[in-house]
């Protein structure tokens, strides 16, 4: 996309630059004109002493030159036509290269909140299996079997200092 814009203000820089020479070139078409005019007239005025073919001649540089001359004005309308094209279309492709800056940004940032989301789930199966294991712990288990005769504890309530091969003991 960037070399596709890259491209589109090349050209853009190239008919303004174009247009910009016009000026130049219809002033010089003007002034072969004029020069022709001028010219055609005295060869004119001068009647038989100067040659037909001379006359034709200076008619026919005459010619070529008003030619020449509504070439670069037709020229300039094409050429201007062609700068506006070429500047909307350099516009629609900035913009399309915002966007797309836009929307990878996007995606990055819905990429981190992901990760981010992925974390969360690893946290909360950590904290599952630590409560699984707390829970496995939390039961007594007798080595042996055997009938219970006293309980020194209520469920729930922490034994502290009590020494476990003597618990077992008892």
């Amino acid at each position: 996309l960037q070399a596709t814009l890259a491209e589109a203000e090349a050209t853009l820089a190239k008919i303004e630059t174009e247009l910009a020479r016009l000026p130049s070139l219809a002033r010089a078409g003007e002034a072969q004109r004029d020069f022709a005019l001028v010219e055609l007239a005295s060869k004119e005025r001068a009647g038989e002493a100067v040659p037909a073919i001379t006359v034709q001649r200076v008619k026919s540089e005459l010619e070529t030159a008003s030619a020449r001359l509504d070439e670069y004005k037709q020229q300039a309308k094409s050429l201007e036509r062609e700068r506006q094209t070429s500047a909307k279309r350099r516009d629609v492709l900035r913009r399309q290269l915002e966007l797309k800056v836009d929307e990878t940004r996007q995606v990055a940032e819905m990429e981190a909140k992901m990760q981010a989301a992925e974390a969360q789930v690893q946290q909360a199966k950590a904290i599952r299996d630590a409560a699984r294991l707390k829970l496995e712990r939390t039961e007594v288990k007798a080595r042996t079997a055997g009938n219970i005769l006293a309980l020194v504890a209520k469920p729930g309530s922490r034994l502290m200092g009590v020494n476990q091969a003597a618990a077992y003991d008892a």
